[in-house]
């Protein structure tokens, strides 16, 4: 291994990057915090050759599908089932479930399920375990997400889903006790995965940072998890402006370890020749959203709101975008006219709309 901590940046087909994964993490033992490993796309595997006996075959039943294959591969990743078969291929049922601390029985519980949808393969009454394709691609750490971090426990909170929509509140609300903004403030955790999930802005904010509003700009304030993004982006584009940062106790903390030179940025929130709320408004509720709009309007004449406004038509997940605002906020997918609302109820008035892509757009916004 070189000298020094390393970082590791590498992007391809998700697949042909696991090798590289387990030799970085499991060769070099670099921490996670080192590597960015991303698969930004899966290769799809030709479909069979149609034969008499396949053509022939009973079409598979129409339903909806069951959620316990999601339910067991989160449990395979949260006891560490996947990570141990990859470690040591050829585990015995006995053997993994004496390496994880697991009793017989639990294990012999999962492994028939996992084998099933392609998680584990081998003899899951004996010996021989390994991983399957499907398991492969859980040793994706932006794959497992979907599993055990944020978005996973977003999923969770839909139990509630009928009585919220009842209700006209969150489902995450209802599962937890607490607004998702109220629970992210206190988690360090939490806020880092949205933090995370906000890194891709920085390919988006070109059309932002090019915008003639930053012509006389010598001071922004920043908040929401997108504020290390923005940083980024207006050094990118040569913007050396007076950075400040409307984040205090644990965000704040988050953010510190995800800015670039962070000494730089004065820490205390202040007036400003412009304000960015970057993905500030997506786990907050309608009347969070107005105050933190209010608050804006007290430091700056002039804010700019970057979310994801209408769904990415490139995601295959598009048509749950509202479903998952829903849950978060208890309000849709914020569109222009939402935004506009959620504005002049804290003394703002829309000035126009910049297309940032993947659905995301920035809001320019004026004091009225």
């Amino acid at each position: 291994m070189p000298p020094g901590e390393g970082y590791v940046w590498a992007a391809a087909e998700s697949r042909a990057l696991l090798p590289v994964r387990r030799y970085l993490q499991r060769e070099w033992k670099l921490p996670k915090d080192r590597v960015n490993i991303t698969g930004y796309w899966h290769r799809e595997e030709p479909a069979a050759p149609q034969t008499e006996a396949t053509a022939d075959a009973a079409p598979a039943p129409a339903g909806m599908p069951s959620p316990l294959p999601w339910l067991v591969a989160r449990a395979a990743l949260q006891l560490g089932v996947v990570d141990a078969v990859a470690d040591a291929p050829g585990l015995s049922a006995d053997a993994l479930a004496s390496r994880l601390g697991v009793p017989g029985t639990g294990i012999a519980i999962l492994l028939p399920l996992l084998a099933a949808h392609d998680v584990i393969v081998g003899d899951v009454d004996g010996r021989g375990l390994r991983l399957g394709a499907a398991g492969e691609e859980l040793l994706d750490d932006h794959e497992r997400e979907e599993y055990t971090g944020h978005e996973a426990e977003l999923l969770l909170a839909l139990a509630h889903l009928a009585p919220a929509l009842r209700d006209g509140t969150s489902p995450w609300r209802l599962a937890s006790g607490a607004t998702l903004h109220d629970t992210v403030a206190h988690d360090a955790d939490r806020f880092g995965e949205l933090v995370e999930e906000c890194e891709q802005l920085v390919f988006l904010l070109t059309g932002l940072t090019a915008d003639p509003l930053w012509e006389d700009v010598g001071t922004c304030l920043l908040t929401g998890p997108g504020s290390a993004s923005v940083v980024a982006a207006l050094d990118d584009a040569g913007r050396r402006v007076r950075l400040r940062i409307a984040e205090e106790g644990t965000p704040a903390a988050v953010l510190r370890g995800h800015v670039p030179v962070p000494d730089r940025i004065d820490w205390t929130a202040g007036p400003a020749d412009v304000a960015v709320a970057a993905k500030a408004l997506a786990y907050r509720t309608d009347e969070e959203a107005v105050q933190l709009l209010a608050r804006l309007a007290e430091w700056t004449g002039t804010a700019v709101l970057v979310e994801a406004s209408r769904p990415d038509g490139l995601s295959p997940h598009a048509a749950e975008a509202a479903l998952h605002a829903f849950t978060a906020t208890g309000a849709p997918l914020r569109d222009s006219a939402a935004l506009a609302a959620l504005a002049e109820r804290s003394g703002w008035r829309v000035e126009r709309t910049v297309a940032l892509g993947w659905g995301a757009e920035a809001t320019v916004l004026r004091r009225a």
